[in-house]
């Protein structure tokens, strides 16, 4: 048995033993990956659908916000609600949230566009606020080494902060300015991945996140041609490959001409 409503998010602990869902039935479940059952009973969201989850580091505890712009800390052992059971901040809603990978920093994007910085041994935010956006956030998130972050928003711009240097570096977006609805890093910092609600996605090299390099270029890790950098050309079995071999992005027949398209900046 799960959820009483559609399933609104979810997110894997680090470890991959766990999955929490949340859903409109404004409950949190989590389940065991192995089994595929339930590890306790659904957590009351009080009254609140959380609209993102993210895992702390060492998946003791994850994180959730919710639809009316509430953070809140939850055990994954016992689903309890962690001190302090809820932060909202006076002037922004939060919209999304990320940890650091060392535990330490976790950022909230808001709907007013900008990121709050909270310490996670307190448990609260530092009063520090990056200001990237100039429309809602939809999902932050931190680089490898934590040095970065990332930040996606509804009006299809992605930015990037440099956190050690205190310093914006640049950004990159969707031309029909499509909302960003998700990001990934590489596990080598060196790409970022966006999903946008037009259904496309795209892929660029961190590298051209910065305010000396020119903006909105896709970056791909194959042969390219012309100011697009569009490719020159697909596989027979339509796979995308790196310059090692390895499989990248699989385009369908259907598609593969108009991906070599001169015109073509994105799938």
């Amino acid at each position: 048995k799960g959820h009483n409503n559609w399933v609104q998010c979810g997110a894997y602990s680090p470890d991959g033993s766990k999955i929490v869902t949340s859903s409109r039935d404004e409950e949190l479940i989590i389940w065991d990956t192995s089994t595929g059952m339930q590890i306790r009973e659904p957590i009351d969201a009080l009254q609140r659908t959380p609209c993102t989850i993210a895992f702390a580091p060492d998946g003791s505890f994850f994180a959730s916000v919710t639809y009316m712009g509430m953070l809140r800390f939850w055990d994954a052992i016992t689903g309890e609600a962690v001190e302090p059971k809820a932060i909202h901040p006076p002037y922004d809603n939060p919209c999304s949230v990320a940890f650091s990978p060392d535990g330490t920093t976790f950022a909230v994007g808001t709907d007013r566009g900008n990121i709050l910085l909270g310490d996670m041994e307190a448990r609260c935010l530092t009063g520090e606020i990056l200001l990237c956006h100039i429309s809602a956030l939809r999902v932050v998130c931190f680089s490898p080494d934590g040095s970065r972050i990332y930040s996606g928003a509804c009006d299809g711009r992605i930015e990037s902060w440099d956190l050690r240097k205190n310093k914006r570096l640049g950004y990159q977006e969707h031309s029909d300015s499509a909302a960003v609805m998700s990001l990934s890093i590489s596990n080598d910092g060196s790409r970022i991945v966006a999903g946008f609600k037009d259904h496309s996605i795209r892929i660029w090299d961190t590298d051209v996140f910065s305010l000396e390099v020119a903006t909105t270029v896709p970056a791909w890790d194959i042969d390219v041609r012309g100011p697009g950098r569009t490719p020159v050309s697909i596989s027979e079995d339509g796979w995308f490959r790196t310059r090692k071999g390895g499989l990248l992005l699989y385009v369908p027949f259907e598609y593969r001409k108009r991906v070599c398209d001169a015109s073509s900046i994105c799938i």
